[in-house]
């Protein structure tokens, strides 16, 4: 399980000239990790640098309370519309900040938009050498906004490029992507079902179903954002129909539905799963 911690607005689909930080975003984690809490469960929340600068205690109750916190970038910028250079001096920003408020270096990295792509691909060395040992950025379908189609749909590790990457020996980098669910029969069918957009739009017994399914293979990544939860005050007028859709349609009943999800799983943070703890 995850969490994109960002304001209802951090999206390519809305430009820039936003406010970096949401007044509400703490209140609006505070009601997830009580939804977790209801569960049992714990989850990674990949928090934006900037967010924690300016609000370090939402931060630190979530780490309080027994969750991992992971980095997902400095200000939800995408990764094509940053230098390798640039995104390095923000990540190492955002690392000395959540660092600070955890005590733990973050091992988890989860790229704004899902901008993994052929051409950003310089990111896996990047994150290696900062000592990063997953990231969960890939979506493995092409959709209208982002997307590698071809790519793995499990946990792969991430292969070196041809001139090495100067990461420590044993520092192999995973990249968990977002869970798609394949057909038995028709290898061509692939169905999101990791949540945020989609789950707003599907049924609640289709997601846990095709979950399940996935599951009986190997694991599975779900994320939901503060949005996805709580409808923000007023959107931007003048949006298209598949923008505004995929931002801010279906919102009614999805606490239901998460909530549903988190009963029906035993959910535990990204870093649990790939590399579980010694018995």
């Amino acid at each position: 399980m995850s969490v994109d911690v960002e304001p209802w607005w951090a999206s390519d689909l809305l430009g820039d000239g936003w406010d970096p930080v949401e007044d509400e975003l703490p209140e609006k984690a505070g009601h997830i990790l009580d939804l977790l809490d209801q569960s049992g469960g714990k989850a990674t929340f990949f928090v934006l640098g900037e967010v924690a600068e300016r609000q370090p205690g939402m931060v630190e109750e979530i780490h309080r309370r027994g969750h991992e916190v992971a980095s997902h970038g400095y200000d939800h910028t995408s990764l094509h519309r940053l230098t390798p250079q640039e995104f390095r001096r923000r990540e190492e920003r955002t690392i000395e900040v959540l660092s600070a408020l955890t005590g733990e270096r973050p091992l988890g990295f989860r790229a704004a938009n899902y901008s993994v792509t052929e051409k950003t691909s310089w990111l896996y060395p990047i994150l290696r050498q900062l000592g990063y040992r997953y990231s969960s950025s890939l979506f493995p379908v092409r959709t209208p906004f982002y997307g590698v189609p071809g790519s793995p749909l499990s946990p792969f590790p991430v292969q070196e490029d041809s001139e090495g990457d100067g990461g420590r020996e044993g520092s192999a980098l995973v990249e968990f992507p977002l869970t798609v669910y394949r057909g038995r029969s028709l290898r061509f069918l692939k169905i999101p079902i990791c949540g945020g957009a989609y789950l707003r739009f599907q049924p609640t017994s289709l997601v846990i179903r095709l979950l399940k399914n996935t599951l009986a293979r190997g694991p599975a990544v779900f994320l939901i954002h503060p949005r996805d939860l709580f409808p923000p005050p007023d959107p931007p007028p003048g949006l298209g129909p598949l923008v505004r859709g995929a931002l801010f349609g279906s919102l009614g009943d999805t606490r239901v539905k998460f909530l549903r999800i988190l009963q029906s799983f035993q959910v535990k943070p990204l870093r649990e799963v790939l590399f579980p703890p010694d018995p």
